[in-house]
């Protein structure tokens, strides 16, 4: 079963570096992003990095309304086909 977590460094690090799909929600734990990665826990801790946002613009706004998190282990092939079932209906998932 998969457990929503507090976005905390501590939390984020306790994580796998394996494939697999993330989600953050904000404070009313409502759904606001989706993405894969093949190393999660790298992926995670990549929002407590210093930036250039203009290469990101949105990972500004979004990391500071980030307060918990998912992660599901799977293979990134089947990852990718549940991010892109959900992704389409959060505002800070889009290209």
């Amino acid at each position: 079963m998969t457990t929503i977590r507090p976005f905390k460094k501590e939390e984020v690090s306790k994580v796998p570096n394996k494939p697999g799909i993330y989600a953050f929600f904000n404070r009313q734990q409502g759904i606001i992003y989706v993405g894969t990665s093949q190393a999660l826990r790298h992926r995670l801790q990549s929002y407590y990095q210093d930036d250039d946002f203009s290469a990101h613009p949105t990972k500004e706004e979004l990391r500071e309304k980030i307060a918990y998190f998912i992660v599901e282990e799977m293979d990134l092939c089947k990852a990718r086909e549940l991010e892109e079932a959900i992704k389409c209906k959060l505002e800070y998932n889009y290209r």
